[in-house]
């Protein structure tokens, strides 16, 4: 009996370290389910760019391609449909703003995934209201272009002030539109280059050459706007800048 108690204590102690392995996580999609656009916008024009919700709980989104949409999808009829088509190889900003009125505002720029064969220069750099009529199309309207010849990349609103915040591309202009006044700002480029990738830089390169070589400026698609505090997003040198409604100035932080 000793010498079988010798033999098992040793397995049973090894056995009592061996942990369960932990439980895997669960799937955050596994409830999820595909919402189809196949019958709602053509081929190479449904990249999404940017979703937002209604005040009626439904979820509006800008697509991007060879033509822009505006499109809804209500959960409560499990449907989806374009309210707008934007031609011109052209998409929505990386932000659409839901206004308190119901209606929304987007901004055009360049189609970012290479999918356009061809873009019109035209159409790029637009500020639009889109404001939804039931389940028929959505009106359309210009508010202005913001900066001359730069398309708009991301958008930011604070409701206290009624002022909507942009990024453009590519030479990332930080702009600011008053609602009530119809007022745009233009509060300079805040983009920056990476290192390495300076225009000097690209200029060396082009001596001597018939090469074109240029770096883009790195523009931030995010903008975070925190009530009294301002609007957030990301500038050249990585810094953190902040654009103060109230004085309606842009700083580095």
């Amino acid at each position: 009996m000793m010498r079988w108690l010798l033999v098992l204590t040793p397995l049973f102690l090894a056995a009592s370290r061996l942990e369960a392995p932990p439980a895997p996580e669960p799937d955050p999609f596994a409830s999820g389910r595909a919402i189809d656009l196949d019958r709602v916008i053509p081929a190479n024009e449904r990249g999404i760019l940017a979703l937002a919700q209604g005040k009626d709980g439904r979820i509006y989104g800008g697509t991007t391609g060879r033509a822009a949409h505006f499109f809804v999808y209500d959960p409560a009829k499990d449907e989806a449909r374009s309210l707008a088509r934007l031609p011109g190889g052209i998409g929505l900003s990386y932000a659409i703003i839901a206004l308190p009125d119901g209606s929304f505002v987007a901004g055009t720029q360049a189609d970012p995934t290479g999918t356009a064969v061809s873009t019109d220069k035209k159409e790029i750099g637009r500020l639009l209201r889109f404001t939804p009529s039931g389940d028929g199309p959505a009106k359309v309207a210009e508010l202005g272009r913001p900066v001359a010849g730069q398309g708009i990349y991301t958008l930011g609103y604070d409701e206290g002030s009624h002022t909507i915040v942009g990024n453009t591309w590519p030479e990332g202009h930080f702009f600011s539109y008053d609602i009530k006044a119809g007022k745009f700002t233009d509060h300079g480029a805040i983009a920056g280059h990476r290192g390495y990738e300076l225009p000097q830089h690209a200029a060396d390169l082009n001596k001597g050459t018939k090469d074109d070589v240029s770096y883009p400026r790195q523009v931030s698609r995010a903008i975070a706007v925190i009530p009294k505090l301002g609007a957030f997003t990301g500038g050249k040198d990585g810094m953190l800048y902040r654009y103060d409604f109230a004085k309606q100035k842009i700083e580095k932080t």
